[in-house]
């Protein structure tokens, strides 16, 4: 984080870049059509049935409206190693690849499946371990009498 830069405002600026890089890269390729981009802001991945974007896109893949999705990495299609197998599997079956663009992951090739169960329990691990800290984090600030909300911004 650049100094002064809030973790939200670092997720904002990653976010809207990974937008316009996955913008240009889709509508510069004159063989795709942009289905559109899916992005539960601010929600966790660790469950799909927490991400109603993402739901979203399995729905317009099971419709046929879909048939590439590209992502950044693992970790970004879900934290959960069952949900990121099943809907890969899920899409698999329909002939739908995911690319992962970080892990040059797609997973139709055939013996990709094996690599990406072991970055999705990666992704998975790394989720449940900056879980744990933030609680840590937020349980030793109230023990030591530290505010932990926002308390200057509310309102009512």
């Amino acid at each position: 984080m650049q100094q002064g830069e809030t973790a939200i405002e670092r997720f904002a600026c990653e976010y809207t870049s990974q937008r316009t890089y996955y913008t240009d890269k889709i509508m510069s390729n004159p063989e795709w059509t942009m289905a559109g981009l899916f992005a539960d802001e601010g929600i966790t991945g660790t469950s799909a049935q927490k991400r109603p974007e993402f739901l979203r896109m399995i729905c317009q893949c099971r419709q046929k409206k879909i048939d590439l999705i590209l992502t950044k990495s693992v970790s970004r299609f879900a934290r959960n190693t069952v949900d990121s197998l099943k809907y890969v599997r899920i899409l698999k079956e329909l002939g739908i690849a995911v690319f992962f663009e970080e892990q040059n992951i797609n997973t139709l090739d055939a013996d990709n499946e094996m690599l990406l169960t072991i970055h999705s329990a990666f992704s998975q691990a790394e989720s449940e371990t900056m879980s744990s800290r933030v609680k840590w984090g937020k349980r030793e600030a109230m023990r030591e009498g530290k505010a932990i909300i926002q308390y200057n911004r509310l309102y009512g």
